[in-house]
């Protein structure tokens, strides 16, 4: 499971979604419609399930808030909930309760109503239910909580989804920067100085925030594109990863989006290729979607386009966590970060330079 909670000010942000999407990894959840059990997998659940609820449960009993007032579900992308939950459901909000927090249910789609309406009545236990007369986008326009077992009242129309964004980033940002390392000393993979050494392995130690950096990866590449919707096309793709770090992430997003992924020993600007035999395993006519964990230069990048080609496969793009805008030109519509640095936006003053820079070569400028 996921377990990962999102703090944001006074409020704490529970992403049901990504939530269900991990536990679909693990539980392998399916659900009934038409007649039929249809497999739900990776991002393709859509439908809140018990087992998830009750981890949910599990997890949330376990940690202290803090100063959050509010603990807020947020069920975008959900667009059903199980059947017979109710009571989960219920246990969940009586345990906030009790800690004198409040409850937000934010985010609702019309289509998962009838299924709050339910869990409503089981917590309120009578028949005063969630207006449906206020309605945008197929969106609640006015959030709810529930303060106590009587009453239910408005919060006002608050972006929850942007709060849970500007929260994500906002950590993301500081965890980049925490686990950034200053050096003078020109990288072992490359020819230049950079200011920063982004240890992506030690992001990596935070699990779970981590396998929530990859799952928000993940939605940018839906919603890119650069993966399709059909799964049944998936098996004509796969994620290309070459280096330790990399190969983490592939895995991750190979179960989030269902496709298959490959592994190349490590291949870099200065390194050696130790596994000649790539051009067996890359299938031609096959599409490549190459992962990484930072991307600066992006010469390994290029490099493994050149093998993929070669051995007559299709490079569609590439993706990772962190991503070094080094100008406005190159072909930034096939490279995907999951944050990108640039000259607008520079977080951790992430710099490079080479020799011809006084500042690098201890000359003093004239």
């Amino acid at each position: 499971m996921l377990n990962y909670l999102i703090s944001q000010g006074e409020n704490i942000i529970i992403d049901l979604y990504a939530e269900q999407v991990f536990g679909s990894i693990e539980n392998h959840c399916s659900t009934y419609e038409g007649g039929q059990t249809k497999l739900e997998r990776g991002m393709n659940s859509y439908t809140l399930t018990q087992s998830v609820l009750s981890n949910l449960f599990n997890c949330l009993s376990g940690i202290e808030y803090s100063t959050s007032q509010y603990i807020v579900f947020d069920f975008s992308y959900i667009r059903a909930i199980q059947s017979n939950t109710e009571e989960i459901f219920s246990k969940i909000v009586l345990l906030i309760l009790s800690q004198k927090r409040s409850v937000v249910f934010a985010n609702i789609g019309m289509c998962l109503v009838s299924d709050v309406d339910k869990i409503v009545l089981k917590i309120m236990k009578n028949n005063e239910v969630i207006e449906k007369n206020s309605f945008n986008s197929n969106m609640f326009e006015h959030y709810f909580t529930y303060t106590n077992l009587q009453h239910l009242y408005q919060v006002g129309s608050k972006n929850w989804a942007l709060e849970k964004q500007q929260g994500f980033k906002s950590i993301l940002e500081k965890a980049i920067d925490e686990h950034s390392i200053t050096t003078d000393k020109p990288q072992f993979s490359s020819t230049v100085y950079s200011s920063k050494y982004i240890n992506i392995k030690g992001l990596m130690q935070k699990t779970n925030f981590f396998n929530y950096c990859i799952f928000q990866l993940a939605l940018k590449i839906i919603k890119k594109e650069m993966i399709p919707k059909d799964m049944t096309k998936h098996d004509e793709i796969s994620l290309f990863c070459q280096s330790l770090n990399g190969s983490y992430i592939a895995l991750i997003l190979s179960r989030l989006l269902c496709v298959n992924f490959m592994y190349l020993d490590h291949l870099g600007p200065i390194a050696n290729i130790y596994k000649t035999s790539f051009s067996k395993e890359i299938r031609k006519n096959n599409k490549y979607l190459i992962v990484a964990d930072v991307i600066c230069l992006g010469t390994e990048v290029k490099r493994v386009e050149s093998i993929i080609q070669v051995s007559g496969g299709e490079c569609i793009g590439s993706v990772c966590i962190v991503d070094c805008q080094l100008t406005d030109v190159g072909n930034s519509e096939h490279k995907l970060g999951l944050i990108t640095i640039n000259k607008q936006y520079n977080p951790i003053d992430y710099i490079i330079r080479t020799d011809f820079c006084d500042k690098c070569s201890g000359r003093d400028s004239k």
